[in-house]
């Protein structure tokens, strides 16, 4: 694990965790990514889209490569709505493509801690991801928030899903912790209070900004520190 000091972090006070999902909870590869490429293909199909699957499929994986997001291109450039896009999405990814980590279960079963998930997927694809990789016990439907739970707002821009989860958790932001890869979505929680966790799977930035306070390699490292 890398901190941002050589002391070990205190963690007594935190008391529940916001987690993120896509590779989060689990890691993502190559497979998985190559069928979220082809599933965002066939939804821009699905919502009007006049090309062969092939291209659309093409194109997604560019709108990735220049956006982080493969559905960019289809809403940006031929006008696809976003909402529609975003649900359709998912109904075309099987979650069972998923290699759960069965370690992760025992930890989260030890800590004596309240946990609530915010995605940028959709809370249908968040609830069976959850249930497949064995953690739905510790995320019940009222603690689990989609994008579209906040009218799409996105972690990066808007205090309205962090706000939503310190109160599913019945927390104070200063004994929570939020958890993400993505290091834009953790500068409006360290404003609200949280200690924030950056998850840098292996391939830490050289700069890592001070709104992430912590760096881990992955979720079972986080958890360790909080045992």
């Amino acid at each position: 694990m890398v901190t941002k000091s050589s002391a070990p972090p205190d963690l007594r006070h935190i008391r529940g965790i916001i987690w993120d999902l896509d590779n989060t909870l689990y890691r993502f590869d190559d497979a998985l990514i190559e069928a979220f490429h082809i599933a965002m293909a066939r939804a821009a199909l699905d919502n009007g889209l006049v090309m062969d699957l092939h291209t659309a499929v093409a194109l997604a994986r560019r709108s990735f490569a220049e956006h982080g997001q493969s559905s960019k291109i289809f809403t940006n450039d031929y006008g696809i709505s976003f909402a529609a896009i975003h649900h359709g999405f998912h109904h075309h990814i099987n979650e069972k493509l998923i290699t759960a980590c069965n370690d992760t279960h025992a930890q989260f079963e030890r800590l004596d801690m309240r946990h609530v998930l915010i995605t940028h997927a959709s809370k249908e694809w968040a609830l069976r991801v959850l249930q497949h990789i064995g953690l739905a016990p510790w995320f019940p439907p009222e603690r689990v928030f989609g994008l579209e739970c906040h009218d799409f707002k996105r972690k990066d821009s808007s205090r309205a899903p962090f706000e939503s989860a310190l109160k599913a958790l019945g927390l104070k932001a200063a004994n929570v912790m939020m958890v993400e890869d993505t290091l834009q979505n953790l500068r409006i929680p360290h404003e609200m209070g949280m200690t924030t966790v950056f998850l840098h799977h292996g391939q830490e930035p050289e700069n890592i900004p001070p709104f992430a306070q912590l760096s881990c390699a992955n979720a079972i490292e986080i958890l360790d520190l909080l045992e």
